[in-house]
């Protein structure tokens, strides 16, 4: 049987964060990918993260660690340019501020001249992936942005899920507006936070938006409502994912099932990696053969142990893997 790929697109950084004093690895699609390699017991099923790094000592740890996690990787090194950085400061209210520095490797991914070895890799991954999942950040160069939609529109299989995360941080531009849409169209599976639907919602027109100023207080009937709008819009979506923080989560499906759950609190919950954790655990156990239900659970609880955890990436407990 032929190895499949689960494949993350674009940036993998570092965080400079002074309450925590070290460097820590990150990235959403690498967040993703990591956790997806944790939960998944299939051999037949391998974890690749996509990216590149610098010719210095942060690219060498990166490859190094993706190495000892036993993540598979095919990564552009790029000489000119330093490994992905990202600085983390705190304002009088204590909240988060990040300066992800520009341009670095990451803005670089691409294989035109990379060994026959790393390029038959390429292709074997393209012809056998199941899954791929990439995010906005990653294409805000046009060199990445080629290769990400390149590689996206390349695979054919009409079962592999293609996954956009769009992780907005801030009003997107005429720019970012046009990536949204061109990984809208795309995409097969999308997930959003509550915030993101109305900034989609208005970003093109299409309905108003469901909560006041971020108040997160849609309703199942506001999220369903508007993903049926998505769907008209978007022919290739099937699955829209939708998160609400510490409220939940929603599922709805192109073919009309849908699956809701609560989240369980979670005292002193740190958000950073809940959402990549949450997608993994879906994700991961759809190409594993379960169903939505399944999926949805499995989800909620990966994203209630990493919210328990500092690190955006912990390593899970045995009982959280897919059987």
């Amino acid at each position: 049987m032929n190895t499949k790929y689960i494949v993350s697109l674009g940036e993998i950084l570092f965080d400079a964060n002074p309450k925590k004093g070290i460097l820590t690895i990150g990235g959403a699609p690498s967040n993703w990918a990591i956790d997806c390699h944790r939960l998944i017991s299939n051999k037949n099923i391998k974890t690749v993260v996509v990216s590149a790094v610098g010719e210095d000592r942060l690219g060498r740890f990166v490859e190094d660690y993706l190495s000892n996690c036993k993540i598979g990787s095919l990564i552009a090194n790029v000489p000119d340019k330093e490994t992905g950085f990202v600085n983390v400061s705190y304002d009088e209210a204590n909240n988060p501020h990040y300066d992800i520095v520009e341009p670095v490797a990451w803005d670089d991914i691409g294989f035109e001249n990379a060994s026959p070895e790393k390029k038959a890799l390429l292709d074997d991954i393209r012809a056998n992936c199941c899954a791929v999942c990439w995010g906005t950040l990653g294409q805000r160069s046009p060199v990445s942005r080629k290769f990400i939609q390149e590689f996206v529109s390349s695979i054919t299989s009409p079962d592999a899920l293609k996954v956009y995360d769009p992780n907005i941080r801030k009003e997107p531009d005429d720019e970012t507006k046009e990536i949204i849409h061109k990984s809208l169209l795309l995409a097969n599976t999308i997930k959003l936070a509550h915030d993101e639907v109305d900034t989609i919602g208005q970003l093109f027109d299409l309905f108003p938006a469901v909560n006041n100023s971020g108040e997160n207080k849609g309703t199942k009937k506001d999220y369903l409502k508007r993903s049926k709008i998505l769907f008209d819009q978007f022919p290739n979506l099937n699955i829209i994912i939708i998160t609400l923080s510490n409220r939940g989560s929603h599922i709805f499906m192109r073919n009309g099932d849908t699956s809701s759950m609560k989240a369980r609190n979670v005292k002193d919950a740190k958000p950073v990696g809940c959402g990549d954790s949450f997608l993994a655990g879906v994700i991961a156990s759809l190409v594993s053969g379960k169903d939505l239900q399944y999926a949805h659970q499995k989800g909620t609880e990966v994203s209630r142990f990493v919210a328990q955890n500092d690190s955006a990436t912990p390593d899970l407990l045995e009982e959280l893997g897919i059987k």
